[in-house]
């Protein structure tokens, strides 16, 4: 973090930052907020550090309900501070004068003075996300009201989108396939937060496609695009209106990349907080193609070179022209 008096790195341990083992303000790296001893805000997602080289760690969903409940014992009992802890936990939604107010009790009145760099460091950090709007008129963007804390945001999707419009014949499908058995939960939700700051949430029966783990975007008038988090693998999908034979692929290829490009940067940026980086260092993730079905998956190394692929569920033949949607750099 940097000391916006001085322009130099700033010691977590000295009175400039505060250092998170101090009972007050911690690394916004971590997603975590205040130390559960002094009756404030703790990390709603785990309270563990994740060593990106073998992303291996406890998946927080198996013990949603008795983290919730630990987590909520720790807000204050009543106030408007109170009050944002429940909206953010339902919504994941906060406003700047709501983080502004949190900022104002005694534990962080060593940052207090520089609230406006260390609120847009959260958005450069994507712990926080600007909700994009548009006038839907004039298609001119509005002023941001509203930022998203994924971190905070525990709700799972309970829509019927899946199941009613991202289906085998409106869908195409990828994954991003990590080591170990899950994804760090602060990985995935830069990764959300990122993709807000691309795309507009998409709403659907009256509500926005944005939950724990799981967020749906409106491309153009007849994409969408789906990113959910299972296990190891983030899955990526592209919902077509009618037909996923209508899928652009320069769209697709352009929102795979887009995705890739997003993860290489999250990736790096985790692995550098635990080792030094070398130019030689392979990516802790690679992408894997889905089939007609969605369901089952090949390897894109794989994909490139085999003439014909059968799933092993569905025993569908494809074929490695099937692919090229995904690919239209080296297509054309």
């Amino acid at each position: 973090m940097v000391d916006p008096q001085n322009d130099e790195m700033v010691d977590p341990h000295n009175d400039e930052m505060v250092d998170p083992h101090n009972d007050e303000m911690v690394d916004p790296h971590n997603d975590e907020m205040v130390d559960p001893q002094n009756d404030e805000m703790v990390d709603p997602q785990n309270d563990e550090m994740v060593d990106p080289q073998n992303d291996e760690m406890v998946d927080p969903h198996d013990e949603m309900n008795s983290v919730e409940v630990k987590h909520k014992g720790f807000w204050p009992k009543k106030g408007d501070i109170r009050k944002t802890f429940e909206r953010m936990s339902g919504s994941g939604i906060i406003q700047r004068k709501d983080l502004y107010l949190i900022w104002e009790q005694k534990h962080f009145n060593k940052i207090l003075p520089y609230k406006e760099f260390i609120f847009d460091m959260l958005i450069h950090l994507d712990i926080l996300s600007e909700q994009r709007r548009y006038d839907t008129k004039t298609g001119n963007r509005l002023p941001v009201e509203n930022f998203f804390v994924p971190c905070m945001l525990t709700q799972r999707n309970d829509t019927s989108f899946m199941a009613n419009e991202c289906t085998p014949e409106k869908a195409i499908s990828l994954a991003f396939v990590f080591k170990g058995t899950i994804i760090p939960p602060a990985l995935a939700n830069r990764l959300i937060s990122a993709c807000l700051s691309m795309w507009t949430v998409k709403a659907y029966e009256g509500r926005k496609l944005l939950f724990s783990g799981f967020i749906g975007l409106s491309f153009d008038k007849v994409h969408d695009i789906v990113v959910c988090v299972e296990a190891n693998k983030i899955l990526l999908y592209i919902v077509h209106r009618t037909s996923n034979g209508l899928i652009v692929p320069d769209i697709a290829t352009g929102i795979k990349e887009s995705m890739f490009t997003t993860l290489e940067r999250i990736s790096e940026f985790y692995q550098s907080t635990v080792h030094a980086i070398s130019s030689s260092q392979k990516l802790p993730f690679h992408i894997e193609y889905a089939c007609s079905r969605l369901e089952c998956h090949i390897p894109e190394e794989a994909a490139f070179t085999t003439d014909e692929w059968i799933c092993h569920k569905h025993k569908i033949v494809h074929t490695k022209d099937k692919w090229n949607i995904w690919n239209q750099d080296q297509v054309n």
